[in-house]
């Protein structure tokens, strides 16, 4: 969302800059090209608070200062880089948007309030090196508005036609479907997503109105042919869609593309796992793509998860230390449980231990007395920082739950009046009994 709103304040708020749009080359990059450019897959370019995203091609992340002093700050840090500032920037203090190139690559910062108090929300993103002005269009597609990496045409075509022959004349120059929306579509070549709305002009009746825009994403994941649904997040690398093939050529299908760009499955056979089937392909750069697909409604639904090597190594420390910490804890509680915290306690008063064990006490009193020696004990322990609640209470018998801090004790007592009575002490198996002899 935050990505789609910045190429829409791209498209309206800078104005072109002639001399730093020659620098554009028209090509579509790939992932390696746009990190030897600009990398921003590392720690955010300004201090952030927790939740920051950052991918090759992206940072969003919330910061503490206002907009303008966080915006000098990155902007400063994006210059020392060789990034030029193209024309158009406007930093305020209600918000700062600025645009900068390099080697043919367009970077587009945003720096805006977040409602809370000295907290600014900061998007940077790399809008790819694709030159807009170098994209097929229809015959007779009037420009509007254009900048390298946006722009907005007119066309004497029909909404529909327009759609056609936009995506047909892409498909020549190389772009792949990549996915449609409710109002547009997406088209792919290497690692940079092209989207392409065609909508009524609203000042010019008859008219249909085309706006194209680019952005590089951090992740190359290729599609496969006979796909119904295309939709890839660059925030988490993962590419979702349904096929209308069946489960087997469609695992063909895909084992041969990604073989085809340097990929190998690390198993023969997808690995079934609860109701999906999951096949892991790793390339020379030990990067990971993983296949996750199920059969729905007899259509292939399927997610290809992208992994750089880097956040492999850092998922497997992080399930490292986390399988380290478990296992201490279960360790803890094992020896815990073998011999659990005691709760010292004195024996009632007049009473006589019966049976004993380690979370239960049993004791016997004379007839009659049993709910005089238990007023006794409990009050002694009042003394000692028990709390004491009463859910039974009378002569013949009573019931009482003890706490102290994390610690809880049950008493219980019967007293018929004719045989002896029986005071009962329990404890969870938690802890132990340490009784004061």
């Amino acid at each position: 969302m935050i990505r789609t709103l910045l190429l829409i304040w791209a498209l309206f708020l800078f104005t072109p800059n002639s001399t730093l749009a020659q620098e554009t080359t028209g090509q579509a990059a790939t992932v390696a090209e746009a990190r030897a450019v600009l990398d921003l897959s590392g720690k955010p370019l300004a201090e952030s608070l927790e939740g920051a995203q950052t991918q090759v091609a992206f940072q969003n992340f919330r910061s503490k200062g206002n907009p303008l002093e966080l915006a000098k700050k990155i902007d400063a840090e994006l210059q020392s880089r060789d990034l030029k500032k193209m024309e158009g920037a406007s930093f305020t203090e209600a918000y700062c948007t600025a645009s900068y190139q390099k080697s043919g690559f367009t970077i587009s910062l945003m720096v805006m309030p977040t409602g809370e108090p000295e907290i600014s929300m900061v998007s940077i993103n790399n809008q790819g090196n694709v030159d807009i002005r170098k994209l097929p269009k229809p015959d007779g597609a009037k420009e509007l508005y254009v900048q390298p990496t946006s722009g907005i045409y007119v066309c004497d075509l029909a909404v529909d036609k327009a759609k056609s022959t936009t995506r047909e004349l892409l498909e020549r120059d190389g772009w792949h479907w990549f996915g449609d929306t409710t109002v547009s579509y997406f088209m792919r070549k290497n690692a940079v997503r092209l989207q392409v709305m065609c909508s009524e002009s609203p000042a010019q009746a008859g008219k249909t109105t085309l706006q194209y825009s680019t952005e590089q994403m951090s992740a190359a994941l290729p599609a496969i042919p006979d796909l119904i649904r295309i939709s890839y997040s660059d925030s988490t690398m993962w590419l979702d869609g349904d096929s209308k093939l069946e489960i087997e050529p469609f695992v063909a299908n895909y084992r041969k593309t990604l073989e085809a760009e340097g990929w190998k499955a690390t198993t023969d056979n997808p690995i079934k796992i609860d109701f999906n089937q999951h096949l892991i392909f790793r390339n020379k750069d030990n990067d990971l793509a993983e296949l996750v697909f199920r059969t729905v409604d007899s259509i292939t639904r399927f997610e290809l998860k992208f992994m750089t090597a880097a956040q492999v190594d850092a998922e497997s420390k992080l399930a490292e230390k986390a399988a380290t910490e478990a296992e201490a804890k279960r360790n803890i509680e094992i020896e815990r449980m073998k011999n659990p915290p005691k709760i010292s306690i004195g024996k009632p008063e007049t009473a006589t231990l019966s049976e004993e064990s380690k979370q239960s006490l049993e004791f016997t009193v004379a007839s009659g007395t049993a709910q005089k020696v238990v007023t006794k004990w409990l009050g002694d322990q009042k003394a000692n920082g028990w709390k004491v609640q009463a859910t039974v209470d009378r002569k013949e018998l009573g019931e009482f739950d003890l706490t102290k801090g994390e610690l809880k004790i049950n008493l219980s007592f019967v007293d018929p009046g004719f045989i002896p009575g029986e005071i009962t002490i329990r404890t969870s198996t938690d802890y132990q009994f340490d009784l004061k002899k």
